[in-house]
């Protein structure tokens, strides 16, 4: 799995303890630290970094992509790019459009590496944005390019004035996957959302590389012995004498996947 994160203050005139950048940040390191955490010991996902923001209406999307990180599967490489970009600034607009370039520009970067390890990889995309959209990006269309490409955009929206820019909440949801914004109104909530919209995204996680095997007692044999006595919900499924494998490759982690098997008894008095 990979995920890209992109973060952009915007000055709506309300009082903070902490400037939100900073919840942003953190917000972000946990998260990524959560993503690489190699608990199973195999260090497969990868996290890339977009910074976002847009000045003005006329501002080129090139001039709105802040900076970016390349994707990495090192939680201190992450830190260190975020503790490299402290400073921000009130932006009238968020350019959008910068942010979901930026993510397709890491994408295509990967998709050249020559390192096998970043070929056919799934891609997540968590938008994280706190702004009104600037009115004359293409966001949504640049997004829809991104998702025919295979990747997953989630949408969170940070302490968004939806009362003064109600176009914030309808582009948010146009440019996700599943025509949804995660709304966060405080910090915790950010967190809240955060967690959820990880949830969501691991929940449709294709599986990749999973085989379940399974050999018949001697009391039972195949009923003719061919593929045809199996049937799966998804994947695929091989027959070899009295042994079975059923491969749920692209099948996805949140739902619940069947198979069918058809035998018979090889030894009544047994």
């Amino acid at each position: 799995m990979q995920m890209m994160a992109g973060a952009v203050a915007y000055d709506t005139g309300r009082t903070y303890n902490f400037p939100r950048f900073f919840y942003m940040h953190d917000i972000v390191q946990d998260a990524a630290k959560f993503i690489l955490d190699d608990s199973f010991g195999e260090n497969t996902s990868r996290v890339g970094l977009v910074a976002f923001g847009g000045p003005s209406e006329t501002t080129p999307s090139t001039q709105s992509l802040l900076w970016t990180q390349d994707f990495s599967n090192d939680p201190t490489v992450i830190s260190e790019s975020l503790l490299d970009h402290p400073a921000t600034m009130p932006h009238q607009f968020t350019d959008y459009t910068a942010g979901i370039k930026g993510a397709g520009q890491l994408i295509s970067a990967r998709d050249s590496n020559p390192d096998p390890t970043y070929k056919n990889r799934k891609t997540f995309i968590f938008f994280l944005s706190d702004g009104a959209p600037k009115p004359l990006g293409s966001a949504v269309n640049e997004a829809l390019t991104l998702k025919n490409k295979g990747a997953s955009i989630y949408s969170i929206g940070m302490f968004l004035d939806t009362a003064n820019f109600p176009n914030a909440q309808t582009t948010l949801k146009a440019i996700s996957s599943n025509n949804k914004m995660y709304e966060a109104s405080n910090a915790a909530k950010l967190e809240e959302c955060i967690v959820e919209a990880l949830e969501d995204a691991m929940r449709n996680f294709p599986i990749q590389d999973s085989v379940l095997e399974d050999t018949l007692s001697e009391h039972f044999t195949f009923e003719t012995g061919n593929v045809s006595d199996a049937t799966a919900s998804a994947g695929s499924v091989s027959i070899a004498g009295d042994k079975i494998s059923w491969d749920l490759d692209g099948c996805k982690t949140g739902e619940i996947h069947t198979l069918t098997i058809r035998v018979k008894l090889s030894d009544a008095s047994k």
